[in-house]
């Protein structure tokens, strides 16, 4: 299997396969696989994808991506940093979109292409990609972003021929 890790690459190949990225994740929400099957099926393909490619090589998700911090979240790094939670807030939040998240992109805690705050790290990054998510639409996104996500959707694609492309 040849997988695709350029990150530059990746964002141009997923926004020209956008329409057809969405059809797929309609199709597996809506189509005749039972979602079972499709979780199973995911985390099999993330799993062969993850032991490709090295998150840590890329870091990404790291660079662009705005990370949504919790309450809990704010409480851990705070304590990480030796500070107050109110001085983690203000030297480290902003607020977009009704939700607190990190105040700069890329990430302050990236250290080359390694978290520095790993164990600490929120639940956002946790649970990153999302590929276990119930709204697969949301990883659309995601395609474009993380060699993981883009390469677990470019096989299954392949794995289910013309199928998903019917309709």
């Amino acid at each position: 299997m040849e997988l695709e890790k350029d990150p530059a690459r990746i964002k141009v190949l997923a926004a020209r396969g956008r329409a057809e990225t969405v059809r797929l994740l309609v199709f597996l929400e809506h189509g005749p696989i039972a979602r079972s099957d499709v979780d199973r099926r995911l985390r099999e393909l993330y799993d062969r994808v993850k032991s490709e490619i090295d998150c840590t090589a890329c870091a990404n998700c790291c660079r662009v991506l705005p990370v949504a911090l919790s309450s809990h979240d704010a409480r851990r790094l705070a304590e990480h940093l030796g500070q107050s939670v109110r001085d983690f807030r203000a030297a480290h939040v902003r607020i977009q979109n009704h939700r607190a998240v990190f105040a700069e992109l890329p990430c302050q805690f990236l250290a080359g292409t390694r978290c520095a705050c790993y164990a600490d790290r929120p639940a956002a990054c946790r649970s990153f990609p999302h590929l276990h998510q119930p709204n697969l639409r949301r990883v659309v996104d995601d395609a474009g972003i993380c060699p993981l996500v883009f390469n677990v959707l470019e096989c299954l694609k392949r794995e289910l021929g013309n199928r998903w492309r019917r309709g």
